[in-house]
């Protein structure tokens, strides 16, 4: 049975499931020496790393590149749950429901 309300949500999470993986985040580490970008899918899209750090230890760098990563996610992860609270106008889902996914 179609119903045409269900389908109308159905296009609008779809519709904010693209916007949020259009988002992106950029996380740093080591006071800007290491920057990675990552898109709304989560997959790092851009690497910046300081000349200064380059003259640096390969572990201290190793850090900061997987401290920026995870910076760069948290981030992510803020500004898609920003987006998906505007979205649904303050509507509160219950615990454990990660729409659109």
């Amino acid at each position: 049975m179609d119903n045409p309300a269900f389908g109308a949500i159905f296009q609008q999470l779809n519709r904010l499931r693209q916007e949020l993986n259009e988002i992106s985040a950029t996380g740093d580490a080591g006071a800007g020496l290491v920057r990675v970008t990552i898109d709304g899918r989560g997959e790092a899209r851009k690497v910046e790393i300081s000349e200064e750090l380059l003259r640096e230890d390969l572990r201290m760098l190793e850090d900061l590149v997987a401290a920026a990563v995870t910076d760069a996610c948290q981030r992510l992860k803020t500004a898609r749950e920003e987006e998906l609270r505007k979205a649904l106008g303050g509507i509160p889902l219950p615990p454990g429901l990660n729409l659109p996914f």
